[in-house]
């Protein structure tokens, strides 16, 4: 529980940890937050980010949402942990072939599963301080407020048939839809998508 008092730079029981035991390696698993510089220093070989899209293609938050809106391959990924979003060295990345309907549920949970696969694979290399770094190229990161610029659409303008579905595919996950916005009125359409295309 110590590792949910405050934000990890500001929490004196985790320092004290890494101290006493002489900590090297940091993991991360869906943290919202950027880290200081200074925190991350203190993981001599680093603090690695378990990341449930491939980067550098779908860098930030809502991973499962971007991956299915800009139809990209839905994987995960690990990667060291630097002062910006998703963007340090990547260690190593695994793409999930999916076949059929693929709702944004089904990617968000598939790249968790997979993220267990990927860090089995790597750990002993991280143990040993001999993993490979590859090159995270500069891309777009994603924010929550990106979303709401795709899924509020106008009643008076029209869309694609392809990307209206890819928006119902990609929120097709817990209680979200897509919003329709009409004389200052928001409607909320919701559709099961896997009950329509059965």
């Amino acid at each position: 529980n110590i590792f949910f008092e405050n934000k990890p730079e500001q929490n004196k029981k985790i320092s004290l940890l890494t101290k006493k035991y002489e900590i090297t390696t940091g993991f991360i698993f869906s943290y919202p937050f950027i880290l200081n510089k200074i925190f991350i220093k203190k993981f001599k070989f680093g603090l690695i980010n378990c990341h449930p899209a491939i980067i550098s293609d779908i860098k930030g938050s809502h991973s499962a949402f971007w991956t299915i809106f800009k139809e990209r391959e839905i994987g995960c990924s690990i990667h060291f942990l630097n002062s910006k979003i998703d963007s340090g060295a990547i260690i190593d990345t695994h793409i999930i072939k999916l076949k059929g309907l693929i709702l944004a549920d089904e990617v968000f949970s598939q790249s968790r599963k997979a993220l267990k696969y990927l860090l089995k694979k790597n750990l002993k290399k991280i143990w040993q301080g001999r993993v490979e770094k590859y090159q995270n190229k500069s891309s777009k990161i994603y924010f929550k407020k990106d979303i709401n610029k795709e899924v509020n659409l106008k009643m008076n303008r029209s869309i694609k048939i392809k990307k209206l579905f890819n928006i119902l595919r990609a929120t097709h996950i817990n209680d979200n839809g897509i919003f329709f916005l009409e004389k200052g009125k928001k409607y909320k359409l919701i559709s099961n998508l896997k009950e329509i295309f059965k």
